[in-house]
């Protein structure tokens, strides 16, 4: 891994420019051959040629698009303090332009948070809202409405507790009844397309994890006429209320699944189903 890190952070640093829509890379200095101090020298300099005045670059929102994503690409690299550091840098820059700084949090969001996206990443979208709201940036109650959003049950944080009916008894059970083993949690619906493609893909690495899909839209009925659309061995659960009404989870387009431990914390937020997959069929774990 360190190995891999360095070749990136290295080409990156070799590269000097990139291409007419892209930002020049800063020289990183000889002496700095520590990768992880590389990569964070390349972020902290990284907008150094950057005008946020020039309206021709800071509104052009496929130039910011495109430097937004190599910006990203060398997070996974850095230390978390150069990180922050290079996102506060980037925030001040940009603060001083309404405009401009109206673009950047847009862009940062199609890219940190938009569940389409290859670089999505929760924890990295807190950063920088935590960094725009501190500068002053426009939108002040919206960004604290998606820090809010986009706090809840990161990596590293035990997913929040919820009660639900066990199609498999009718007993009502907890989520952290569960903890002793690791646990797929997806929200589903039954009359969900994606969630049943979901369903019947992730039943092939079921024996290696309890699975536990829960329906949270509140209709009883639906749940009810769901029967059968779970395979044996899972856990179907019906959310007796507390997902939608103390906001718990943000369940958008369904599927919408947890990777917890065996105590509880998340592990992957919104996976996909390929990076499950891939995790339980190449033991990763």
């Amino acid at each position: 891994m360190r190995r891999l890190a360095w070749v990136i952070v290295s080409m990156l640093a070799a590269a000097g420019a990139m291409g007419a829509d892209e930002l020049p890379l800063p020289a990183v200095p000889a002496e700095m051959t520590v990768p992880a101090d590389r990569a964070g020298y390349i972020l902290l300099h990284f907008w150094d040629a950057m005008d946020f005045d020039d309206a021709g670059r800071s509104l052009d929102r496929d130039f910011m698009g495109q430097n937004m994503a190599n910006f990203l690409s060398v997070f996974p690299h850095a230390r978390e303090s150069d990180r922050r550091a290079a996102v506060r840098t980037l925030v001040a820059r940009a603060a001083g332009n309404a405009a401009a700084a109206e673009m950047l949090e847009s862009v940062v969001g199609d890219y940190l948070f938009d569940r389409r996206s290859p670089q999505c990443d929760d924890g990295y979208y807190c950063v920088f809202l935590q960094e725009m709201l501190a500068a002053g940036f426009p939108g002040r109650e919206r960004m604290a409405e998606m820090l809010e959003m986009a706090s809840k049950n990161l990596p590293g944080s035990v997913a929040a507790d919820f009660e639900f009916i066990d199609r498999g008894d009718g007993r009502r059970r907890r989520l952290s009844d569960l903890r002793g083993r690791e646990v797929l949690l997806m929200f589903y619906d039954p009359e969900c397309g994606d969630c049943a493609r979901a369903v019947g893909e992730l039943d092939s690495v079921a024996g290696q994890l309890r699975m536990l899909a829960v329906y949270a839209g509140g209709d009883r009925r639906r749940w009810d006429s769901g029967k059968g659309k779970i395979p044996q061995g899972w856990t179907d659960g019906f959310d007796t209320g507390a997902v939608e009404r103390d906001e718990l989870y943000v369940v958008g387009a369904l599927p919408v699944m947890y990777l917890l431990d065996a105590e509880g914390r998340v592990v992957l937020k919104e996976p996909a189903v390929a990076t499950v997959l891939s995790r339980y069929s190449n033991g990763l774990r």
